[in-house]
Order: structure tokens, then sequence, then C-alpha cells
């Protein structure tokens, strides 16, 4: 979740950058994101898979643990490698002077789509502490 909620953070910002301020962003701050980055968040789709195949006999468990790592991966498996990584090929390769007209819609594809990851992220983290909550004497989950 560190990652995606790093992009909405700075989401503002990168929103209201001049193409040429933006593209050098692009090309110079997120290396470990794609390195460090996707080993820990294909590494959290493993674990947390685990976590649902280690807790299968409890049926409250298990239901939170695999709805959290459903969503882990719909955010990597559909929206980055979707909507988020046809973006980073595509202005791999602009330089300054390649910029094309309609960079700011590539723009907001790369910003929205990593605000959508952190959404199901943060939903996923959710549904784990809510699956170690302790049960109410009577009535539903805290």
């Amino acid at each position: 979740m560190g990652t995606s909620f790093a992009h909405v953070l700075e989401m503002r910002a990168k929103l209201a950058m001049p193409a040429a301020l933006w593209l050098k962003m692009q090309h110079g701050v997120y290396a470990e994101f794609a390195t460090i980055g996707a080993v820990v968040e294909l590494g959290s789709i493993v674990l947390t898979g685990l976590l649902a195949f280690l807790v299968r006999n409890d049926r409250r468990l298990f239901l939170y643990t695999a709805m959290a790592t459903a969503l882990i991966a719909v955010g990597f498996f559909g929206v980055w490698l979707i909507a988020t990584n046809p973006v980073n090929a595509k202005t791999a390769v602009w330089t300054p002077s390649s910029i094309p007209e309609d960079w700011a819609d590539w723009r907001s594809q790369w910003k929205y789509s990593h605000l959508l990851r952190f959404v199901l992220h943060l939903i996923a983290l959710s549904l784990l502490v809510l699956a170690i909550l302790p049960r109410r004497a009577r009535g539903p989950y805290v």
C-alpha cells in the first residue's frame, strides 16, 4: 500500500506540473517503484494468499483474507498491468522535445490508476484488520 499511497500524496502536485517537468519526474524518480515496488507488491499477493490458505478452516478469517488477496491482485494484475504500465512504456521513450499533445491524458491515466490501486489496497488492508478484530458478545463485528 505504501507505493500507491505515495502516488496519491503527490497527485495534486504532479497534476499541476508542466509537461517537461512531469516527464523529468517520470524518468527520474520511479526506478525503485518498478523494481523494489514490484517485488513488494507481488510478495504481498503471495503472502496474503498464503495467509488465506493457512486460515482456511475459519470461514470468516478465510473470507476476509481471500477478499484482501483478490483486491491486491486486481490492483496489480488488473489496474497496474492494464492502465498504469502502458503509460510507463509510452512515456519511457518520450523526450522533452517529443512530448505529444495528449500528454496530459496519459498523465491522468497514470495518476488515476494509482489512485484506484490505493483504494483497492486500502480496502484490502481494512479487510485484514477486520479479520483480526474480536467478535462482540452479540452482534456484528466491530
